[in-house]
C-alpha cells in the first residue's frame, strides 16, 4: 500500500488499530481527505469525534504497511534494498553540486541550505522547483574521463557534451510539481521564466505546477505546512520548499525567556517536514539564516567565516543534509555568460563526505562554473572505492570495466599526476593498491 492510495484501500488491512481509522471515515471525508498519506497531516486533537491517542496509534501501525517508506523492525540489508529502490534525486541546476550531494536533492529526508544574504539559498530553491518537473535521468548516460586534462565529457544518446551549457538538458527530476512556502517575500514568479526556458519547459505550464504560500506569521507557516501535506497527492508534488525556516520564529519569539518555547515550536515544525518527506518520499528543502559569531572561528562555535546557523541543535539534529553556502571568487568561472560564483560545503550528512564545490548564479538559475572539481571527485571515488559512491549511479552511470581499466592504466603512466595512489580493477570490480614493492622491482629490472 502506498501513501497515494485511496483511504478505502485500508479495508484490506486486518489490523484493529487501522480499523479505527475506517470507523472515522465519515469524519475524515468531511475534512476533505481522500488519500492514505493525508491521514498523517490531520491535527487529531482539534477534530471533534476522534480520539487523538487512538488515532496516532493507528498511524504508527499503518506506517508498517506502507511500501513507499523504508520501514522499521527489519534487518539492515532489507532496509538497504528498500532505500535503494525508493530514493530519488532532484537536480539543483549544477552537476557539481549534485555530485557532492550524492546525486542532488534526495527524497525522503530534509535538505538544509544555510548561509548569509546573497549566498544562493533562494536561487537553489527556485531552480530545484523547476528541475523537479523534469523527467528522471536517462539510463543511457555514460561517463568518460580524460585523465590527461582532468576534464569530464558526458555522452547521452551518442551526442557529446563538451561545454557546460550542454549539460542542462539532461533531466534529473521526478516529473512532479512543487510547493513553495515563502516566509521572506523572496519568491518572484518572473524569476522562474528563464529557468524554465533553460530546461526546455513551457514557462506557463511550469509555473502552474508550483503552488506558493506566502506567510507572515508562525501560525500561518504551520497552516501552510499542514495544507501542503494534504495537497501533495492531489497535485502530484515532488518537492516542498520552506524559504526560510527561522525567519518568522526569530521575529515572534524574542528574548531568552521565550527561547525554550520557540525551540519546541521549531522542533515540531521540522518534524512535520520530516514526516512529509518520508511518508510521500519527496524532496524537502529548507533554507536557513546565519548569525555572526567571530569567536566561533577559534572556539568551534561557527564556521571558518565566523558564521553560525540559527535554530540550534533542534534543527541540526533533524535535517538529513546541511549545506553551508557563501560567496566565492569569480576567478573559477569558465562560462561565457556572466555569473556570480558561490561556494557550497557539506557540513553534516551521515552518508556523504564533507566536500565543497563552486557553482554559479545566472539569469537561468543555478549553473556550473567549472567541471574540473567534478572530474576530480569522480577520479578520487574510483581510486578510493572502485566506483561512484552511494546513489551516485542515479546521477552518472559509471563506465564499463574495460573503460575503467584503460583509464586507470593511463593514470598510472601519467607522470604529471602527483599524490594519487594507483589501483588496479579486478573482474569482480574490487580494487587493489600497487605498493612500493612493484616500483622497487621495476627499478631493479631497469
Amino acid at each position: 500500500m502506498s501513501a497515494y492510495d485511496p483511504i478505502d484501500n485500508l479495508e484490506a488491512i486486518d489490523d484493529p488499530s487501522v480499523k479505527y481509522i475506517l470507523s472515522k471515515k465519515k469524519i475524515l471525508e468531511d475534512l476533505g481527505l481522500k488519500y492514505v498519506g493525508q491521514l498523517y497531516f490531520v491535527n487529531a486533537q482539534e477534530v471533534s469525534g476522534i480520539d487523538a491517542e487512538k488515532y496516532e496509534r493507528a498511524l504508527v501501525r499503518l506506517r508498517e504497511y506502507l511500501t513507499n517508506v523504508p520501514g522499521s523492525g527489519i534487518d539492515a540489508y532489507t532496509l538497504l534494498k528498500r532505500s535503494h529502490e525508493l530514493v530519488r534525486y532532484i537536480h539543483t541546476g549544477s552537476v557539481v553540486l549534485d555530485y557532492i550531494l550524492g546525486g542532488g536533492i534526495r527524497t525522503g529526508i530534509v535538505t538544509e541550505f544555510a548561509g548569509p544574504y546573497r549566498s544562493g539559498k533562494t536561487q537553489i530553491s527556485l531552480t530545484s522547483s523547476i528541475a523537479v518537473q523534469l523527467p528522471p535521468a536517462p539510463i543511457d548516460t555514460d561517463v568518460v574521463i580524460n585523465t590527461d586534462k582532468c576534464n569530464l565529457a558526458l555522452k547521452s544518446s551518442g551526442q557529446e557534451f563538451n561545454d557546460l551549457s550542454a549539460l542542462d538538458p539532461i533531466g534529473r527530476g521526478l516529473n512532479k510539481g512543487a510547493i513553495y512556502i515563502d516566509t521572506e517575500s523572496a519568491f518572484e514568479p518572473a524569476r522562474l521564466i528563464p529557468i524554465a526556458e533553460r530546461f526546455g519547459l513551457d514557462h506557463k505550464e511550469a509555473l502552474k505546477r508550483i503552488t506558493v504560500f506566502r506567510v507572515s506569521s508562525v501560525a500561518e507557516q504551520f497552516d501552510a505546512a499542514y495544507r501542503a501535506g494534504l495537497m501533495i497527492p492531489e497535485k502530484n508534488v515532488g518537492l516542498v520548499v520552506v524559504d526560510s525556516l527561522m525567519n518568522l520564529f526569530r521575529a515572534e519569539y524574542v528574548g531568552r525567556e521565550r527561547l525554550a518555547e520557540r525551540q519546541q515550536m521549531v522542533n515540531k515544525f521540522v518534524h512535520l517536514l520530516s514526516r512529509m518527506a518520508e511518508i510521500y518520499n519527496i524532496g524537502v528543502i529548507i533554507t536557513n539564516q546565519v548569525m555572526d559569531m567571530p569567536e566561533g572561528r577559534f572556539t568551534g562555535g561557527g564556521d571558518e567565516f565566523g558564521l553560525k546557523v540559527v535554530g540550534g541543535h533542534v534543527v541540526a539534529h533533524n535535517v538529513g543534509v546541511r549545506v553551508m553556502l557563501n560567496i566565492a571568487s569569480a576567478s573559477s568561472n569558465k562560462r561565457a555568460e556572466p555569473v556570480t560564483v558561490r561556494r557550497a560545503k557539506i557540513v553534516d550528512a551521515s552518508f556523504l563526505p564533507q566536500r565543497e564545490a563552486r557553482f554559479g548564479i545566472s539569469d537561468s538559475g543555478v549553473v556550473d562554473v567549472d567541471l574540473e572539481p567534478l572530474c576530480r571527485f569522480v577520479v578520487t571515488d574510483y581510486l578510493t572505492y572502485g566506483g561512484i559512491r552511494g546513489g551516485l549511479d542515479r546521477l552518472i552511470i559509471p563506465p564499463s570495466e574495460a573503460k575503467i581499466s584503460k583509464k586507470l592504466a593511463a593514470m598510472k603512466a601519467a607522470k604529471s599526476r602527483k599524490g594519487i595512489k594507483t589501483v588496479s580493477v579486478t573482474k569482480s570490480g574490487s580494487s587493489s593498491k600497487n605498493g612500493s614493492k612493484e616500483k622497487k622491482s621495476s627499478k631493479k629490472k631497469a
